[in-house]
C-alpha cells in the first residue's frame, strides 16, 4: 500500500525517483526500495513524504482515504493544478520549502528575494511589483 501510493504521488507531481530522494538526503535505490515495499522509510522521512506531497502520513500509510492535509476539497484542486503548472524546478523549490522549520522561512524567503533582486529574468520585472502583485 505505501510503495503504491509513493508512486502515485511522486509520477502525479512529475518528480523523478531522484528527485525524491534527493529531498529525502538518501540515494534512489533506498527511495526505490519504499516504492517496491522492500523496506519502510523512517518516521522523519515519513514526515517528509508528507509535507512535499501535502498529504498526511496516515494517507501514505493506508489509514484514511481522506489525502490532503487542507481543510477545503476545492482548495486542493486548485493548489494542484497550480502546483503542477509549475516547472519542475519551481515544484522542487515550493517542496524544500515545506521542509524547512518555521522559524527558518523567513530566511530562506529572504535568500531567494535576494537572488531575485540581483538576477532578474527580464530587466522590465522587479521584485516590488511581483510583490504587490501577489497580495
Amino acid at each position: 500500500m505505501l510503495g503504491d501510493r509513493l508512486r502515485s504521488l511522486r509520477l502525479a507531481n512529475k518528480f523523478t525517483q531522484k528527485d525524491v530522494a534527493h529531498f529525502l538526503g538518501i540515494d534512489r535505490t533506498s527511495y526505490t526500495y519504499y516504492e517496491t515495499n522492500t523496506s519502510v522509510p523512517s518516521v522523519r522521512n515519513l514526515y517528509k513524504l508528507s509535507k512535499i506531497y501535502n498529504v498526511t502520513v496516515d494517507y501514505l500509510l493506508g489509514d484514511e482515504e481522506t489525502k490532503s492535509t487542507s481543510d477545503s476539497a476545492m482548495a486542493v484542486v486548485s493548489d494542484y493544478d497550480a502546483f503542477v503548472s509549475l516547472t519542475k524546478e519551481e515544484r522542487l523549490l515550493i517542496s524544500c520549502f515545506r521542509l524547512i522549520r518555521d522559524d527558518a522561512k523567513k530566511e530562506a524567503v529572504e535568500f531567494v528575494e535576494n537572488l531575485a533582486e540581483n538576477n532578474p529574468v527580464s530587466p522590465n520585472e522587479s521584485l516590488p511589483s511581483l510583490k504587490k502583485n501577489i497580495e
